[in-house]
């Protein structure tokens, strides 16, 4: 879900430099790039933070995020407000270790399969230019289903995993609630990349 979310924010800021007359060839180009590493894999991580904490993972992959469309692409007042829908997103996660003495926990995740299905995400930003800022941005996602599927051992005792349709209304509580914040934390980032860059 992340890299949807970060896909999102990207596409953002291909709008924020396009023309209207070049906005379907721009995205089609934009949907090529992202397709060529799609699906994105990872093998063989491995982590330490402040010397104590420990993340391992011997493979995971995520699938399908560049398939999407943009369904609404409109600006009122000098705010683009932006749609895009995912028809499904698609990960794994195979052997997924977290561990620390000083916390005292020690996670795994054998295996884990799962999908996000009807995934709507939505961009609400207004640009200023000369120079280039972002001074406004909203990003919220909702998913209409979300299948997930795999087992867990948490301090020596194992879990089986298994959400469907029930899951869906807490998950999407959950990204709402966090809406805010995050949108917040990725305009910091654009704004500082754009000082370093000069942009």
């Amino acid at each position: 879900m992340k890299v949807a979310i970060f896909m999102g924010f990207l596409v953002c800021l291909n709008l924020a430099t396009t023309d209207a007359a070049d906005m379907s060839e721009r995205l089609l180009h934009f949907k090529g790039v992202v397709g060529s590493v799609d699906p994105f894999k990872l093998s063989d991580v491995s982590l330490v933070f402040s010397d104590d904490i420990s993340v391992t993972l011997k493979s995971g992959s995520i699938g399908n995020f560049s398939r999407f469309e943009l369904t609404q692409n409109d600006v009122v007042d000098g705010v683009i407000n932006a749609t895009l829908y995912y028809p499904s997103i698609d990960y794994s996660v195979d052997r997924l270790s977290v561990s620390s003495k000083k916390l005292g926990i020690n996670y795994v995740v054998p295996f884990l399969r799962g999908s996000f299905l009807g995934i709507f995400e939505k961009v609400t930003h207004l640009f200023s230019h000369n120079p280039l800022k972002m001074e406004t941005f909203l990003l919220s996602v909702e998913v209409s289903d979300l299948v997930v599927q795999g087992s867990a051992k948490v301090n020596g005792s194992v879990l089986n995993l298994k959400v469907g349709k029930e899951g869906v209304k807490p998950f999407n509580n959950l990204v709402a609630k966090y809406a805010e914040a995050g949108s917040k934390l990725l305009m910091d980032i654009f704004n500082d990349y754009l000082i370093i860059n000069r942009l």
